[in-house]
């Protein structure tokens, strides 16, 4: 059964790694994204280390299979 949970300091590689797998996958109709790669991953894992209390994961089986978070969060 999924559990949604408050994202951990630990899980910021996992959710970095989940968002730029899923802007690659969301990019490749664009065609040649050589120079964004670096720069996406870069904002990805920025994000990740440092706003981690803003997101939100989805576990399924214990491992992380997706994840939410929104900017300006006043919670």
């Amino acid at each position: 059964m999924p559990t949604i949970r408050n994202a951990r300091e630990d899980d910021a590689e996992t959710i970095a790694e989940i968002g730029f797998r899923a802007w690659e996958k969301a990019m490749v109709s664009i065609g040649e994204m050589v120079g964004m790669r670096e720069n996406a991953r870069n904002a990805f894992q920025t994000f990740a280390v440092n706003s981690w209390l803003t997101a939100t994961v989805i576990e399924h089986f214990g491992a992380i299979a997706g994840w939410a978070a929104r900017e300006n969060s006043m919670i």
